[in-house]
């Protein structure tokens, strides 16, 4: 395809037309210093404006980033490209997601304004997965629709998907959620740098405790307790991760916390010695406790035997046994 070449005064770029806009990065500095030794190697894609705007003459389908380091640099003037009027929108969305492509990896949010872009034109999800497959973005109808989502997610969570800390599975969830709440525990999430195991976790017990107790997400992701762990300044990131699970779970289970509490205080009343472990049935509701043992030589071995009659004729054992904790 074969554009026109001009030189455009950049004060008549309407800027604030962001109906192409795809790039997220901010990387006016580094593309400033390059554009000032090197010159602008690609030019950008103009296109001029419907009806007689005055001032702003041209929308930009690509190079908004090149443009405003040029602005940076002081510049008054640009050598662009120019796009006919008879260009299709399509044509101008594709353009714009081949230029991206060109020159990195999109990121997710990127992805998802591709995406959105592109299903302006395709209402049919099979023929949107074609389109978007043939210019290089991810084709699975599934998928896409995970993508397309991102776009509407306040703009926290789509920062913590782009730093890093947030997983697509989780900012699909917290988007789901109204917004207060969603960029409350995006916050937390970035925080405190969670995994993606810790952070299912932490939404589970909050959405489990909120229904339990007949109370509002918010009121709980807000409540004094929280607030009280994630501003404590003698915890580091580590400590205020374990002491918030460990609440969220005390609070969700405080039959099974109190079980597991007098449990470990009886087993320590027993004082096994080493390599020994009593594992209780899951959640206390079986009957059947494993022991593992640990040794390396003969003699542990034989010390261990030694330990676990020990132990079997301790009366706190029947305790534990019937689990008659108290």
């Amino acid at each position: 395809m074969r554009f026109k070449c001009a030189v455009i005064p950049l004060d008549q770029i309407d800027l604030n037309d962001q109906t192409f806009l795809i790039t997220t990065s901010e990387r006016i500095n580094a593309l400033s210093l390059s554009i000032n030794d090197l010159g602008v190697m690609n030019p950008p894609l103009l296109i001029r404006k419907e009806g007689l705007t005055p001032g702003r003459l041209f929308s930009v389908i690509y190079g908004f980033q090149r443009i405003a380091a040029c602005l940076k640099l002081g510049w008054d003037s640009l050598d662009s490209r120019l796009a006919d009027g008879s260009i299709s929108g399509l044509t101008c969305v594709k353009l714009a997601i081949t230029d991206n492509l060109s020159q990195r990896p999109l990121n997710l949010v990127e992805t998802s304004r591709a995406l959105n872009l592109l299903a302006l034109y395709f209402r049919d999800d099979t023929c949107l997965a074609e389109a978007a497959s043939a210019l290089g973005l991810p084709g699975n109808i599934a998928l896409i629709r995970k993508l397309k989502s991102i776009c509407h997610f306040a703009p926290s969570i789509q920062d913590g998907l782009l730093d890093g800390p947030l997983t697509l599975p989780t900012a699909i969830e917290l988007g789901n959620l109204d917004e207060a709440t969603g960029c409350r525990l995006a916050h937390l999430f970035s925080v405190l740098r969670l995994s993606l195991s810790k952070q299912r976790e932490i939404l589970t017990l909050t959405r489990e405790i909120a229904c339990r107790e007949d109370i509002a997400l918010a009121d709980l992701i807000n409540g004094n307790e929280l607030k009280q762990i994630l501003n404590d300044t003698n915890l580091d990131r580590s400590q205020k991760t374990g002491t918030l699970r460990s609440y969220l779970k005390q609070r969700r289970f405080p039959s099974l916390t109190l079980a597991e509490t007098a449990f470990n205080a009886n087993w320590r009343k027993i004082n096994p010695g080493n390599g020994l472990e009593l594992i209780p049935p899951p959640h206390f509701e079986g009957d059947v406790f494993t022991l593992r043992i640990q040794f390396k030589t003969v003699p542990e071995l034989l010390a261990r035997n030694r330990s676990i009659t020990k132990i079997s004729k301790n009366p706190v054992m029947k305790k534990i046994l019937d689990k008659n904790f108290q």
